[in-house]
């Protein structure tokens, strides 16, 4: 394009021709097909382009994509601490005008993709860099303009006066353009934003519509990583203050664009109007914009029972339980208060407290309703559930049984949780300074704790049309999809329940922050719940703390189901995006064992710890944070890199494999990678070949506990048994049960399997196959291995010792899972059946 016909379209828009370059001068030259060159001669026939001041163009991050290699991250990274290093300067001056219409440009374009069928969105954020979080109030702060700010800075002491004035676009971030009262503009990018994670746009204008007045508390001005806005970027909800006319902060502000933002819808101006509008959106179950619009009603009636009792049921329905209870408590207390209002306010208190865990006080309350209700059934069934939850919790007695059933159909269910014969204690040696010891003696298959997340996601939850491509600087690892929803859950957890704030923040956040305190929980100040002002929060969510507290404490949530269970192996751990992503706090307080002395499991979301072993008072009780069967070198490497664990493990695993020397380690690890794959379809000599290398590896002093060879054992059976000869049968029991040794299971009688002959086997026959005090590491997945010796046994007609490996299959189940035989048989149902073992197992147990 000619500049000089350029530079008259821009002068109709208002735009000069000094704005002009700086707006071109945000792209990458090199990025046009034109090439540099080209580009910088054509800004040189834009008049003034030489006094215009503009910044140089800036170079963007190297590009990531679904495909890309640790490499690439690994420069991505490089490229982002450099790029932050560098001096704050004055950010590009870009034109209302541009700003706005690109704005509008990206809203039209993303309403009519979304509308598109078959659209998939791709998203990219990075997570774990530094990024601020005010600890201030408003009142403490000093007002800001755009003008005045630099680009990578954050203005720490200032708060910045801004309105939206374009409509709201949501990829990761929302997105929307502010002006401050000077009419200068800016892109505002707001993270984190309790209900926003996959909002659709029109409920993300209910939150942030056009006209909505805010303060920005210690705002971050910052280059953005894609797209060619320099934008304000708000990490935290806690740093964002809406505000309305009635606000000190806005007396004697003067916009200079204008009293009214174009397209605003003015706000009600009285308390009813309000509740009128909150009431609209509660209907169409927009609960925050309700809780929003009823808050502003109290601005205007800071006296209205009946607002606070609305926005009460509001923050029910969002699972503010913290902010509900504070909202109802006041309005049941109230002087004068009507007794319908009291009424309502005392069974949403009720609720409340339930949903706080409070069981005793809730069932108080709900008893005080039924006195004055006396034929309210509803009310009868809360009673009940109180009851029950006061059960679990004191005795750890559960119907598993019946928790299994519910979790088929759903993660999410009603339980209380428990904590057994367990402490947290002050272990300077380690990681944290803290771990978790037995407060008295404890017996294999004693329950330890039942844990309830306190945040939770899960693939199912999310929207299959979105591909989200998160970066984790912390670990240089790409984060699955349910990791990223996972902190949003905890923040919008912590959001309305700020009673719970420090049941997060005491827990360790790496090795860039001070060591958590001693003990957990953390001692509340009171037990009244705290109250809540969405458009004012008075608590503070440090965004960045609480990524690196998710990504060291969060765990991979493989639910129980029919036919056994799912290996706790890679996708357990982190390499599966479908993979559901729970944060429990106290469990993340188990210090680490690649042989630990409990083990856990998932019922739903429910997270069930056992003891594996009998352990005296005192002891510390551990737990695997990965896989016992990988490798030496491969554990070693996801300890570092997750947990920052440089120091050798001191786990009898680890020091029998250092014992084996590096060497052997090494070849150990690459005989097992190349065999890997379908390794039961291998013949019979090339299994021998196969266990005759691992064995090699492993030092002649060494027992037993040799995990590589587990599944070598394993499909060494499996070929014999296609033989269908007895012989063949009882060569493939002793194969098992040298699988059962490898990984650390102590076979009773010196004479069973491989030690003795199938008659003594009869003879002998006792009731349990392996030592009760302690079992072998992966107890769930040897379960499977065990029926099938049961099968084979009776395919030898020798029903003594298949009732003794049925016993032994069912005992092992019930110390690591619990639920007696009849969760037993729901679970491993389909395995019994495909093993023709039903009829007898409904016989012996």
């Amino acid at each position: 394009m000619d500049p000089q016909l350029l530079t008259r379209m821009m002068a109709q828009m208002g735009i000069t021709p000094a704005e002009l370059a700086g707006i071109m001068s945000q792209f990458d030259p090199s990025a046009l097909s034109s090439g540099p060159a080209a580009m910088q001669d054509f800004l040189r026939g834009v008049p003034a382009f030489s006094e215009s001041g503009a910044v140089a163009p800036r170079n963007g991050p190297p590009p990531l994509s679904f495909m890309s290699t640790p490499e690439d991250i690994k420069n991505y990274k490089a490229w982002f601490e450099n790029d932050s290093k560098k001096p704050p300067v004055p950010g590009p001056t870009v034109p209302r005008e541009l700003l706005v219409a690109d704005q509008e440009r990206l809203r039209r374009e993303q309403e009519e993709e979304s509308l598109e069928e078959g659209y998939m969105q791709t998203r990219f954020t990075v997570i774990g860099f530094p990024k601020h979080s005010c600890k201030r109030q408003l009142h403490q702060l000093k007002p800001i303009n755009c003008s005045d700010m630099l680009m990578r800075k954050t203005h720490l002491g200032s708060y910045l006066l801004c309105r939206s004035i374009a409509p709201c676009t949501k990829v990761v971030a929302i997105q929307t353009v502010v002006e401050d009262v000077n009419g200068d503009v800016r892109t505002l990018s707001i993270y984190n934003f309790p209900t926003a994670y996959e909002a659709l746009l029109d409920y993300v204008d209910l939150l942030f519509p056009i006209g909505v007045t805010m303060a920005i508390l210690e705002p971050t001005y910052k280059a953005a990583t894609q797209g060619p806005n320099a934008i304000i970027r708000v990490d935290s909800p806690t740093d964002i203050v809406f505000l309305d006319p009635r606000d000190e902060v806005l007396h004697g502000a003067r916009w200079k664009s204008g009293s009214r933002v174009y397209r605003f819808n003015a706000w009600p101006s009285d308390a009813d109007h309000w509740k009128a509008r909150g009431n609209d959106y509660f209907k169409a179950v927009h609960w925050l914009p309700a809780v929003f619009a009823y808050s502003h009603g109290l601005r205007c009636e800071p006296e209205s029972l009946v607002l606070r009792l609305n926005r009460s049921e509001g923050y029910l329905r969002l699972k503010f339980y913290s902010a509900a209870c504070a909202d109802a408590h006041h309005v049941r207390c109230a002087a004068g208060v009507a007794e319908a209002h009291r009424g309502k306010a005392l069974f949403r208190e009720a609720k409340a407290e339930y949903g706080r865990e409070r069981y005793q006080t809730a069932k108080t309350l709900f008893e005080q309703w039924w006195s004055s209700h006396p034929k309210d059934t509803d009310v009868v069934d809360w009673i009940t559930r109180c009851n029950q939850r006061l059960q679990e919790c004191s005795t750890g007695t559960y119907d598993w049984t019946q928790l299994f059933k519910q979790s088929q159909t759903g993660p999410y269910l009603d339980i209380a949780g428990y904590t057994g014969p367990i402490e947290v204690k002050q272990m300077p040696n380690r990681g944290g300074g803290r771990g978790v010891a037995a407060t008295r003696d404890i017996q294999t298959g004693d329950l330890l704790l039942v844990a309830k997340p306190f945040s939770f996601a899960s693939a199912a939850e999310l929207q299959s049309s979105v591909l989200q491509m998160t970066m984790n600087m912390l670990t240089s690892r790409m984060d699955r999809r349910t990791q990223s929803a996972n902190v949003a859950c905890a923040v919008a957890k912590i959001y309305g329940n700020p009673d719970l704030h420090d049941h997060v923040f005491h827990l360790y956040a790496g090795p860039d922050y001070p060591p958590p305190p001693s003990t957990h929980p953390p001692c509340p100040d009171s037990d009244s719940p705290v109250e809540l002002d969405p458009l004012q929060p008075s608590h503070r969510i440090d965004i960045a703390r609480l990524e690196s507290i998710c990504t060291h404490n969060c765990f991979g949530v493989m639910s129980l189901r029919p036919g056994g269970f799912k290996s706790q192996g890679s996708e357990a751990f982190g390499d599966s995006d479908d993979t559901p992503i729970g944060l429990y706090p106290l469990a993340s307080l188990f210090n680490h064992s690649c042989a630990p002395n409990s083990s856990y499991t998932f019922i739903g979301n429910i997270m069930v710890v056992r003891a594996v072993r009998a352990m005296k008072l005192g002891e510390e009780v551990t737990l695997s944070y990965m896989p016992s069967d990988l490798p030496y070198f491969q554990r070693r490497e996801t300890l570092e890199r997750g947990w920052h664990m440089t120091d050798e493990c001191d786990c009898r695993l680890c020091i029998d494999d250092r014992a084996d020397g590096e060497d052997n380690l090494r070849r150990r690890e690459e005989i097992a990678a190349a065999s890997h794959k379908q390794l039961y379809s291998k013949p019979l000599s090339e299994l021998r070949s196969l266990e005759r290398k691992l064995s090699a590896t492993y030092a002649t002093t060494r027992g037993p506990h040799r995990p590589a060879l587990f599944s070598i054992h394993q499909s060494i059976a499996e070929n014999l048994l296609a033989s269908c000869t007895e012989s063949r049968a009882l060569q493939a029991i002793q194969e098992n049960i040298k699988a059962l040794e490898c990984l650390g299971w102590t076979i009773k009688d010196s004479k069973t399997g491989s030690r003795t002959s199938h008659r003594s086997q009869v003879r002998k026959g006792p009731e349990l196959a392996v030592d009760p005090s302690r079992l072998g590491s992966s107890p769930k997945e040897v379960i499977g291995p065990m029926l099938r010796i049961a099968q084979i046994y009776v395919f030898c007609h020798d029903m003594t010792n298949a009732k003794k490996w049925l016993k032994t299959a069912q005992w092992v189940f019930n110390a690591t899972v619990g639920g007696g035989n009849d969760l037993f048989m729901l679970v491993e149902r389909p395995t019994l059946e495909r093993f023709e073992l039903l009829d007898t197992v409904s016989q012996i147990l």
